[in-house]
């Protein structure tokens, strides 16, 4: 999987399962390689059969869930299996993010706000940073009309982005708005 040979990898967990069928970690890594793998309909089989397996794996909520709104896909469902998430674990920066984008896709965007805040503040505490949750709040200033809170959470964004092609997509978006970078 580290190698990014991802159809080897799928390969190697799928002998893991045969030998323990009964461990979801195998089901959550295998589905891994199926996203990277571009196999979405697998992946959601193999998180929700890790679910079925272990039913408190907060991680494992938020990742279906994520996928699903990332992928345009039943927001309702991704809502419900993210909010398992931070029902489990309410502190978690990442899980927060997500259960304030999927607001965020359902239009329900005061909450949205509350959950992306809530993200950052979590995540400033606990000494992290993650660029997604700035470009997410860019997004959602930038849908209320807040332009100067877009720019600003988008450029913060951009300054702690690792991928070229990430930095580049919200570079699109400030661009757009107008503003000045600097």
């Amino acid at each position: 999987f580290s190698l990014e040979e991802y159809k080897e990898s799928i390969a190697s967990i799928t002998n893991a399962i045969q030998i323990d069928p009964q461990n979801p970690n195998y089901y959550f890594f295998r589905a891994s390689a199926y996203e990277k793998n571009k196999q979405i309909k697998e992946t959601i089989q193999d998180l929700k059969k890790s679910i079925e397996l272990d039913d408190k794996n907060a991680a494992t909520y938020n990742y279906l869930g994520y996928l699903y709104v990332e992928n345009n896909m039943e927001l309702t469902e991704a809502l419900i299996f993210i909010k398992n998430a931070v029902e489990l674990e309410p502190d978690n920066g990442a899980f927060q993010d997500s259960l304030g984008w999927v607001l965020f896709k359902m239009e329900k965007l005061k909450e949205s706000l509350h959950h992306l805040n809530l993200a950052v503040q979590i995540m400033l505490d606990k000494k992290e940073d993650d660029p997604v949750v700035y470009d997410h709040l860019g997004d959602l200033f930038y849908k209320l009309n807040d332009m100067d809170n877009a720019n600003e959470n988008w450029k913060k964004s951009v300054e702690i982005q690792n991928s070229p092609a990430e930095k580049e997509k919200i570079l699109q978006k400030i661009k757009k708005l107008g503003i000045s970078k600097s």
